[in-house]
């Protein structure tokens, strides 16, 4: 140890004095240091294209004049989302489709219990429901699938009450007392014999 260097080899510790070489400390050297992976995310342009021919030019609307109604955007009118107007602070309401979606599901109801007589409690209101939402404009579709599954609905349960109440009328009549007899001897003649 010295205050300064004696040959080639000395080292100077941290307390300011030389060392000689044999002393020196063993060095390890340091560590690889490896950089994280940069990640970007890549630029993704996307083409302009022009416009169509003859489609409307929009930009940037021009100052109202004085006592002009202000521009209305978004809304049906412009293709936006229903119930929304982003020109001043009124809200669009959406069409309601509820009566010709009623008249749609009473009338597939109608029809499916129609050969029933309790049929006709979902085939009447169908096509009440269905003639509210020609008149209110609603959904044109529903509204006329649902009153003509609805008249279906009526004609069968119309059609099934005839064939149950002539039967019943026949047979108080007694004229099907032996046409039945009949019918089952008839059937029970072709069943092979076991």
């Amino acid at each position: 140890m010295s205050d300064i260097s004696n040959g080639p080899g000395w080292w100077q510790a941290n307390d300011g004095k030389w060392y000689p070489p044999e002393s020196a400390p063993v060095q390890v050297p340091p560590a690889p240091q490896f950089a994280s992976p940069q990640f970007s995310t890549p630029e993704v342009t996307t083409p302009e294209f022009p416009p169509p021919l003859g489609a409307p030019q929009f930009g940037a609307p021009s100052a109202p004049q004085f006592g002009a109604p202000a521009p209305q955007f978004g809304g049906a009118q412009f293709g936006g989302q229903p119930g929304f107007n982003a020109g001043g602070n009124q809200m669009i309401a959406p069409k309601s489709q509820g009566l010709a979606i009623a008249a749609l599901v009473l009338g597939i109801l109608g029809m499916l219990t129609g050969w029933l007589v309790f049929g006709l409690v979902f085939a009447v209101p169908a096509l009440v429901f269905g003639g509210l939402a020609l008149a209110k404009k609603q959904s044109k579709g529903m509204a006329i699938a649902g009153i003509v599954m609805g008249v279906i609905g009526i004609i069968s349960a119309i059609l099934i009450a005839a064939a149950v109440k002539t039967t019943v009328d026949a047979i108080d009549d007694g004229q099907l007392d032996g046409q039945l007899e009949e019918t089952f001897n008839e059937i029970m003649d072709t069943l092979p014999e076991e």
